[in-house]
């Protein structure tokens, strides 16, 4: 019994670690915490000493200019390194082109998105990187299927929070109002 109880044992250790090429989250070595100064760096060279991100012109081929604005790239050293939240360094903001290892395939990954001016407070999770940047945030998604997504919020959970909390408080005296005209006893 034993002798089988361990080939089965050992027979879900394989599969589990021959799934993908990657190893299972309980058989992964545990994350180093990496300091924040050191999780992202960013590269602008392109940068005017404004601190804002340049303004580049290009000619045409019929003589005409092309305006057009730099991108700055902010790198993700050790991403993924276990879920945790922490301030990152001021992001001058416009085109950005994150470069970061997917959370799945750990291959290198770039992802176009257009950030705010600011210093975010930069969530990790799973499946998701937030930048939240106070009223504005900006998230990178990675699907099953190894395309990031992005999307953009005007509003955070904290506000988004109070939002759900003001639709229940009218509901509330809604219902309240409902109960007062149809004769029914409300409590005071």
């Amino acid at each position: 019994m034993r002798r089988i109880v361990t080939g089965l044992v050992m027979l879900f250790a394989v599969a589990a670690v021959g799934c993908a090429g990657t190893k299972p989250a309980f058989l992964r070595p545990a994350a180093v915490p990496v300091p924040p100064s050191q999780e992202i760096e960013i590269l602008d060279p392109a940068q005017g000493a404004t601190q804002v991100p340049a303004v580049v012109l290009a000619g045409g081929t019929s003589g005409t200019q092309h305006v057009d604005v730099a991108p700055s790239v902010l790198v993700h050293r050790y991403y993924p390194s276990g879920d945790r939240t922490f301030q990152a360094q001021f992001v001058p903001g416009g085109p950005t082109i994150l470069s970061l290892n997917h959370p799945k395939t750990l291959e290198r990954t770039y992802v176009m998105a257009t950030m705010p001016p600011g210093a975010p407070r930069v969530t990790y999770a799973g499946k998701s990187i937030i930048y939240d940047f106070g009223a504005q945030s900006v998230t990178v998604h990675f699907g099953p299927l190894g395309c990031p997504t992005v999307s953009y919020s005007q509003s955070t959970k904290l506000v988004a929070g109070v939002g759900s909390m003001v639709e229940k408080v009218k509901e509330h005296f809604a219902d309240r109002v409902a109960r007062k005209d149809t004769g029914e006893v409300v409590r005071e």
